[in-house]
């Protein structure tokens, strides 16, 4: 008898951790923004990218869920890369955060670095383990870029920004 529960037992585990892969995915955003020359040194500036769609009811949906099926939409990667000038790296920044907001919603650090790689021309945010899954259920978010310069720069930088949120579901 005991054989048999402990054979029940790990077949749940296993069965239970299929589930929750098949409920899970991941979300991708890609957005671009400028540092501007003219900006400040040693002094907080912000950059807001334009309105981002989420486009969050078709990728729900060719996930085979629902926003209201969604438990939970955590923030697992955010990669910053320089894309022009060329010659161009993050030496500039001292310090860089990463915030969303939303309609109806109080804005909220995704992703910061405190220390900034300076000879590196990509960089990975510190992710903040807060849930997203109110802002990303909406058709819209804002986001805004928070930097810390302490070199002055004299063309205008472009920067990547790729956004990874795993979302953890209910299946329809």
């Amino acid at each position: 008898m005991k054989y048999i529960i402990i054979v029940a037992s790990v077949l749940c585990l296993f069965s239970c951790d299929s589930i929750n892969k098949l409920t899970e995915f991941e979300y991708s955003i890609n957005d671009q923004v400028t540092i501007p020359s003219s900006i400040p040194l040693q002094l907080p500036f912000s950059i807001n990218s334009p309105d981002v769609e989420t486009n969050s009811t078709a990728t729900f949906e060719s996930n085979d869920t629902r926003k209201d099926l969604i438990k939970e939409i955590k923030l697992i990667e955010l990669v910053l890369s320089v894309e022009q000038p060329d010659e161009q790296d993050f030496s500039f920044l001292e310090s860089i955060g990463v915030f969303i907001s939303a309609d109806d919603l109080p804005e909220v650090e995704l992703a910061s670095q405190q220390t900034v790689d300076m000879n590196s021309r990509s960089i990975q945010l510190e992710t903040t383990g807060t849930d997203f899954t109110e802002y990303l259920s909406k058709e819209r978010i804002d986001i805004r870029v928070n930097t810390i310069t302490d070199e002055l720069i004299t063309q205008d930088i472009g920067i990547d920004m790729d956004i990874t949120f795993l979302v953890s579901a209910s299946p329809l």
